[in-house]
């Protein structure tokens, strides 16, 4: 794919009641006597930082190593799906970091935007001329030429899911260039239901070939060999790294098949599976095909069987499609089914999103500290406030809404790719993002001309459909 149009995302271009533990994202008013809903947890033992270091700056050795040591009672409590234990396990992890509480691993990459409107009838042909140019017919599915081997591809599938994603959200409006559109989210959204796994997952592709190859190349020019391997892009190591444990562990059967990781021990196979999931719930009703909606019927269902893990935007991913089934299945008056999907999402966010938040709305850890992952969290906390009325999800997705929206217009456009869907997200929620959200697009379309593939969350929110019908 072509330079000009180089990702923002790395990973893609141009894309109950009374207990005390179903209270644990609550905070004691004043008079003590009334509880009152409160972002993250309420930890007394560990107050918000003063004052932060400076996002990037590490988090000390041995601040690090006792926040590690309280880790165990989080997966514990995540995996007992005890949100009292959940509460009291982070504010142990909290209290351990103290004031690096929320300190990003990584300063964000940022562009100095205007906040200008943004017209997306002019943004529109500029986006679909784009789309033509430098990836129609040149999708990841087009280019392992009919193979189903995770080998064959070059990039985890969560890039042909956010390209999927894309097309059906643009397709309504794409004029004369409809079918062309069309017979491309066909041929990929047939893909992703071809590799699909039979218990519903989306799998990670063994990368380990195009991982070797950048190393060689590396080693080449003269670098040394640890700095090749730390070099290399993040799902090429995570790939690397999943062989070298399946391969020390005597290569168990089931886990790598076919090319295919099937199983990972982190969570992260909710980032494609949610991704994917999404995606073809969006292609199923672009394309009328219930055939679409019922593959990510079973990713759903098999995200709903995973363990709730320690890295909260992985649960994120999850989150996200269960609330979209639920709104999908509600519109189609079918009830029962969109109460199902939307008590699995609020049960999944209570306790592996909410818990993470802090009262001034950045998650606590160094890795979701970080705006990238900070508003996938924020997209699955808006699509779910969409469907559930939840006090302690509406007052996390306000304080993670406003860190946001603040931090771009205090400091300029980052994470805009991900950042863009978590805005519209939110303001199909009511909230309104305001001048962040044009810094966003700016950053994405740079001079106006369009460079980043989730733009088209943009466009298919702010477009009328008058003007999809008519065409």
């Amino acid at each position: 794919m072509s330079p000009p149009l180089a990702p923002a995302h790395p990973s893609v271009l141009l894309l109950a009641a009374a207990s005390l533990s179903a209270l644990a994202g609550c905070g004691a008013r004043a008079g003590g006597d009334l509880l009152a809903p409160s972002a993250g947890v309420v930890c007394p033992e560990a107050p918000l930082p003063g004052r932060r270091a400076a996002d990037g700056t590490p988090v000390p050795d041995e601040v690090a190593r006792a926040a590690a040591r309280q880790q165990p009672a989080l997966v514990d409590a995540l995996a007992a799906r005890d949100e009292g234990r959940v509460a009291s396990a982070v504010c142990a992890v909290r209290a351990a970091l103290g004031p690096w509480q929320g300190v990003a691993e990584a300063v964000s990459e940022r562009r100095a935007t205007v906040a200008d409107p943004v017209d997306p009838a002019v943004l529109l042909p500029r986006y679909l001329t784009a789309l033509r140019a430098q990836i129609l017919g040149r999708e990841p599915w087009v280019l392992v030429q009919g193979s189903r081997s995770g080998e064959a591809l070059s990039e985890p599938l969560r890039s042909a899911c956010e390209l999927v994603s894309a097309y059906a959200q643009i397709l309504p409006w794409a004029g004369q260039q409809r079918g062309e559109f069309a017979a491309a989210l066909t041929q990929g959204a047939e893909y992703l239901v071809a590799v699909q796994g039979a218990d519903g997952v989306f799998p990670f592709p063994d990368l380990t070939d195009d991982a070797e190859r950048l190393v060689t190349s590396c080693r080449q020019a003269g670098e040394s060999e640890g700095a090749c391997r730390a070099r290399l892009p993040r799902p090429l190591q995570l790939a690397v790294q999943a062989k070298e444990k399946w391969e020390a562990a005597g290569r168990p059967p089931g886990v790598l098949v076919d090319g295919w990781f099937l199983t990972a021990d982190d969570g992260g196979l909710q980032f494609d599976t949610g991704t994917c999931g999404v995606a073809l719930v969006q292609a199923a009703g672009a394309l009328a095909e219930p055939r679409y909606l019922q593959a990510a019927r079973r990713a759903a269902q098999w995200a709903s069987a995973q363990p709730v893990v320690a890295n909260w935007n992985y649960n994120a991913f999850s989150v996200e499609l269960q609330a979209s089934l639920a709104a999908t299945f509600e519109r189609a008056g079918e009830p029962d089914e969109a109460a199902r999907w939307r008590d699995a999402a609020q049960t999944r966010a209570r306790l592996g999103v909410l818990p993470g938040a802090l009262a001034d709305g950045r998650w606590y850890d160094p890795h979701n500290a970080r705006l990238t992952y900070h508003h996938i969290l924020l997209r699955a906390l808006a699509r779910l406030a969409l469907v559930v009325d939840d006090p302690w999800v509406s007052v996390t997705l306000d304080a993670a809404f406003d860190r946001s929206v603040a931090e771009i217009n205090a400091e300029g456009a980052a994470a805009w790719a991900d950042g863009i869907g978590a805005l519209v997200a939110a303001r199909q929620t009511g909230r309104d993002p305001g001048a962040a959200l044009r810094r966003l697009l700016h950053a994405a379309a740079p001079g106006g001309q369009a460079a980043t593939l989730q733009l088209a969350w943009y466009l298919a929110a702010a477009l009328p459909t008058s003007s999809a019908a008519a065409r």
